[in-house]
């Protein structure tokens, strides 16, 4: 380009060199747009859906212990679009193989309780209701309710949140809930190492 101004500078096409870079700068212009545009339409095509929906899930999806084993899990909240305000949920676990020893609120982002957690051993149940102040929570990861299990047998085990709801903090109080989440975990036979005599 420098040459190409010079040269225009003595031929006197000076004009005709401003119009080629600025057709130049139009195309440049256009590919980036459309390359971004791309970019993002292939990214909305392939990420999961779940990714941005409104969801209750079950944290880790998956695991293995052994009988007498105690272990945790989190009840977490994904609703990175809608703020919300409150929170309610109800986990059902098998009780031939779990048994809830105890539940911690520690770190969750509910600060005020409708209910407070609550468990049932001979139902296989765990219950949890709660409100989240202004401005509400509108983020991806955010922890709910913290679950310890204790392995009483053995075999598939899977725990679910059959029920929930996540109420936006838009005056009205609207439902956003799209997925609530499962896990599943095996449980084994502890092995006991023999003894030296």
């Amino acid at each position: 380009l420098r040459r190409q101004f010079k040269n225009s500078i003595h031929s006197g096409s000076l004009p005709l060199l401003f119009a080629h870079i600025w057709g130049y700068n139009i195309v440049m212009r256009s590919f980036v747009l459309k390359t971004l545009f791309s970019v993002t339409l292939l990214t909305l095509l392939f990420v999961p859906k779940g990714v941005f929906a409104d969801t209750l899930f079950v944290s880790p999806l998956s695991g293995t212990y052994a009988t007498g084993e105690t272990f945790s899990i989190r009840i977490m909240v994904s609703s990175p679009r809608q703020s919300i305000n409150a929170i309610s949920g109800v986990l059902s676990y098998p009780t031939d193989k779990l048994q809830v020893t105890s539940v911690s609120k520690i770190g969750s982002v509910l600060s005020l309780w409708v209910q407070e957690p609550s468990f049932s051993n001979s139902k296989g149940t765990v219950t949890f209701e709660g409100v989240v102040p202004n401005p509400g929570f509108a983020e991806s990861n955010g922890r709910v309710l913290a679950i310890n299990f204790k392995v009483v047998g053995t075999g598939p085990a899977d725990i679910r949140l059959t029920s929930g709801s996540l109420l936006a903090n838009d005056g009205y109080g609207t439902n956003v809930l799209k997925n609530l989440g499962t896990a599943s975990y095996a449980l084994e036979q502890r092995q006991v190492l023999p003894t030296t005599p």
